[in-house]
């Protein structure tokens, strides 16, 4: 079967527990804090029917934070559990004003043409309001894991579904 749609997905918060201080999340910076979600391996029953494309911020990168290596090994570590067709990484600021950073939508467009994707068919899996904002701009289905955190209230977004967490959210996606 010839595919032409995919599952979007955040990575923190998402494929893996963020680190929450005053209800706002951070990246993990090490090993020990990355730890998988135990739903993560479900995605496997998608791959037949959908691409699993990972967008991310991951501006610790850029603020030195964390290096490449250890953002490989988180990578690697998401692999073992459930086979990523690719991973979209944007290591710039908000003061970068870069196009890649959600809630632009830059890598969502160069995914659609590598791999010829009708966004209309497609979903993107997000825990924050960038990521709603940017599968609102490309049109997908929009699935919110709501956290709490307490910057989602101050920003107008919208979603298809809304659950607790990734386990719920894979309930909403079409075979």
């Amino acid at each position: 079967m010839k595919k032409n749609k995919a599952i979007f997905l955040d990575r923190d918060g998402v494929l893996n527990l963020p680190i929450v201080r005053n209800k706002k999340p951070y990246s993990p910076i090490n090993n020990k804090q990355f730890k998988i979600y135990d739903a993560v391996k479900e995605l496997n029953k998608f791959r037949q029917s959908y691409y699993l494309i990972v967008i991310t911020n991951q501006p610790d990168i850029k603020t030195k934070k964390i290096s490449l290596k250890t953002l490989k090994s988180f990578h690697n570590k998401i692999n073992q559990k459930v086979k990523i067709d690719k991973f979209y990484v944007c290591m710039h600021t908000d003061k970068d004003k870069c196009k890649c950073r959600k809630p632009n939508i830059k890598f969502f467009l160069d995914a659609k043409k590598k791999y010829k994707i009708n966004f209309k068919k497609s979903y993107f899996i997000g825990d924050r309001w960038k990521d709603m904002i940017a599968g609102n701009k490309i049109k997908c289905k929009n699935i919110f894991i709501n956290k709490n955190y307490a910057e989602t209230k101050k920003y107008v977004f919208k979603y298809d579904f809304i659950c607790k967490d990734l386990k719920s959210a894979i309930k909403f996606i079409d075979y």
